[in-house]
This record gives C-alpha cells, structure tokens and sequence, in this order.
C-alpha cells in the first residue's frame, strides 16, 4: 500500500541551506532516474524562511523506500547531514484518506 513521508529539515545557517539544497536536487534526479517505485519526490524551501525545508515523499510500498534509501545521493546528503542540520529531522509516515 502507497505512502508518505513528510521531512521537515532546517539548516544551522544559510551555507548548510544552500548544501542541503544541493543534496536534495541530487537526490531528486536520482529518484526520478532510477526510482520508479518512488511515486514523488519533491524537495521544496520555505518561501520566508530559506533554512526550513520540506520534502514530500509518496512510496508504491516499504521495498520502494529501501531503495530509495540505498541510493548513492541519499548517503551522500545523509553522511553530511548532522553538519547541515539544526536538531534532527522530523519525519511523519501519512496515508492517504
């Protein structure tokens, strides 16, 4: 059964912001290269606020998410992340209604 994750990130200052951007664009072309099981990927940045960020993500199933999550750029954004990162992300797991 399809679902979501919504990430909510937020930078320690604006150079973190403008690398986890990178690393978010990076891994979106991943997903959109090699992910078809990843039914959208989609990194946005806070129109007011440029060090928060959400990412929507919508899974075919759990298999869908563990290949995401084996892929070369999200390690990559992931090994940095306790640098970018203020606090630790949020995560929620939602279903559709």
């Amino acid at each position: 059964m399809a679902y979501f994750i919504l990430a909510s990130i937020r930078a320690k200052n604006a150079e973190a912001a403008d690398k986890l951007a990178e690393h978010l664009r990076a891994v979106k072309a991943d997903v959109d290269a090699n992910e078809p099981d990843t039914l959208l990927y989609h990194p946005t940045r806070d129109a007011d606020d440029p060090l928060a960020f959400v990412v929507i993500e919508e899974y075919k199933d759990e298999a869908a998410q563990t290949k995401h999550r084996e892929g070369k750029p999200y390690n990559a954004f992931k090994a940095e992340l306790a640098e970018l990162v203020e606090g630790s992300l949020s995560l929620q797991k939602l279903e559709r209604i």
